[in-house]
Parts: structure tokens; sequence; C-alpha cells
């Protein structure tokens, strides 16, 4: 909690002064404003999962996290661009871009391959991560003694397609916009 009132904040500090800031420190922001992590726990609850704190110590699951938390302030940020827009947000990518000079539709392309790129690797960084040697990381001894990183894993996975469901459910988006 005190991570999303820290990011909560960092974003409000920066639209009140007007301040332009780099993309990577808008989606550090960003990241840790949206509560993804307590979906996971939620969903894991939900699921009857019990995680064991080791494995959410683990830099890998750590890694497929912030992958899964990415990908889903990624869509979220796509989706609501023309709201926000309206509103006068300014700690959306694609308007932070805009006000850095880069073209709306340039800007929407940059997010969309970062979308992508994310995804891919949520969904092929595991295979490497489960893949490891145990002598290398300790990542195969870990998955032997706890079965549930497998499933743990899958609600990584499952996150992000089950937020761009709710987008759509819940008719977060435009159709049309003017940019």
């Amino acid at each position: 909690m005190r991570d999303y009132t820290r990011r909560t904040l960092e974003q409000v500090k920066h639209a009140a002064f007007g301040q332009v800031i780099s993309q990577k420190a808008l989606a550090k922001a960003r990241r840790g404003s949206i509560c993804v992590k307590t979906l996971f726990a939620l969903s894991a609850f939900g699921q009857n999962l019990i995680v064991p704190s080791l494995i959410r110590e683990d830099d890998n699951i750590k890694r497929l996290e912030e992958l899964s938390i990415d990908i889903v302030v990624i869509h979220n940020d796509l989706v609501s661009f023309a709201k926000e827009r309206d509103e006068g947000v300014e700690y959306n990518p694609i308007i932070n871009l805009q006000n850095m000079g880069v073209k709306f539709q340039n800007a929407r392309d940059r997010l969309m391959d970062q979308a992508q790129n994310l995804i891919e690797k949520l969904f092929f960084e595991d295979n490497k991560m489960i893949s490891q040697s145990p002598e290398r990381q300790g990542h195969a001894s870990l998955l032997s003694k706890h079965p549930e990183v497998r499933e743990y894993v899958e609600l990584l996975r499952l996150i992000p397609r089950v937020n761009l469901h709710w987008i759509f459910v819940c008719k977060r988006f435009r159709l049309s916009d003017r940019s």
C-alpha cells in the first residue's frame, strides 16, 4: 500500500508542476499505482493457491510479475488515452510522448510495440526460467519442491488477458478518436 501511495503521489506531483518525465520514470510510477500486485494475491486466493514467500522473493518470479503488471498498465493506458486526454491527464504515456514532441500515431505505435514485446517476454521467459538447471540458479529445484510455481506463473500470464477482457466488457475504450 505504501508503494501504491508513493507512486500515485509522484504522478500527482509531476502533473501539478507540469513536469514531463521520462517514459521509464512514468512506467515505474504507473506500475506502482494500479494495484496489480494486489490482484495477483486476490487471484491466487480465489484459486485457493498458496504461494510460499520463497517463490514471491525469487528474482525470476518478480520479473514475470513485473512483465504482467507492465502489460496491464499499457493496455489501460492505450484504451484510456482519449478519455484521459479530454480530462487533461498528463500521466498517460501517449500524452507524455506527445509532450516530448512525438506525433500521436508514433507514440501509440511505440506503446503497442512495447506491449507486444512484453507479451512475448511474459509467455517465453517462464519457459526459460523453468528450464534452467538447478546448479545454475536453483529454479528447477524450486519448481520441483513447489509445484504451485507453475500455477502461479499461469496466473501471471492470465491477468493481462483478464484485464483486456474486462476493458471491453466495461467499454472503457473509444473506437474513434481525434488526435
